[in-house]
């Protein structure tokens, strides 16, 4: 038996006690169920920060990054009557000249890209940096290069009807002829760099870099060249 005193403090403590714990076992229930409830907001609601940050960081892990390469006009022998001018893209160069095998009154289009290096041309030829073509991939770039050497309707080339060409291997030319307006080097530039803009590879910039050499040397090269009068 407990004294009276005794026992109405037993009965308060104990009182006391049971309260103190519901009071910490309702904190630790709520803190559980907020931290539940963050976690599957995270997880599942799209809009969320967490989840969005958590893809932009994967992809900037593994960005797939599109195939970006320089464009220069390269002018050869500039003012004489070997004035050439050739479209460099990345390492190589596409350029339209006389081809022995086919009808010589107009320009072929080069077989295949060659390396470009300007230390093996004299004088060394000036350089006019356009820009950049951006392309979706390496294949991409590939692609769009070969169908503009082998694909007469890429850049509405001509085939050339001699026999000898018809016997051999075709060789694309150019449709006009060289003593006319779109027959020559520079036309056949002209001609890879519209498909360029038109197909979303380059941005206007581009072209209005080489219209600017375009126009200012067109006349007198082709004057030069081929002894025609052509304006740009």
């Amino acid at each position: 038996m407990f004294p009276k005193n005794s026992a109405s403090r037993f009965l308060v403590l104990l009182c006391l006690w049971t309260t103190l714990l519901a009071i910490v076992a309702s904190h630790l229930h709520i803190a559980k169920n907020k931290s539940v409830d963050s976690n599957t907001i995270a997880s599942e609601t799209s809009g969320d920060y967490g989840y969005v940050g958590h893809t932009v960081a994967s992809r900037a892990e593994n960005p797939k990054e599109r195939e970006v390469v320089k464009l220069v006009l390269a002018i050869m022998s500039e003012g004489t009557k070997s004035e050439h001018w050739v479209l460099i893209i990345d390492s190589i160069f596409l350029h339209a000249l006389i081809s022995a095998d086919v009808d010589q009154n107009h320009l072929s289009v080069q077989e295949g890209e060659e390396e470009w290096d300007p230390a093996l041309f004299y004088p060394t030829p000036r350089e006019i940096p356009l820009g950049t073509a951006s392309f979706k991939d390496e294949e991409e770039k590939w692609d769009v290069i070969d169908n503009m050497l082998y694909k007469k309707d890429t850049l509405k080339l001509a085939v050339p009807t001699t026999k000898h060409a018809q016997d051999s291997h075709v060789i694309l030319q150019l449709p006009e002829p060289i003593s006319k307006k779109g027959g020559n080097c520079m036309d056949y530039i002209l001609l890879m760099l519209e498909y360029f803009e038109q197909h979303g590879y380059t941005s206007v910039d581009v072209m209005n870099k080489f219209r600017v050499e375009f126009k200012a040397r067109y006349h007198d090269a082709a004057k030069s060249i081929f002894g025609v009068e052509l304006q740009p």
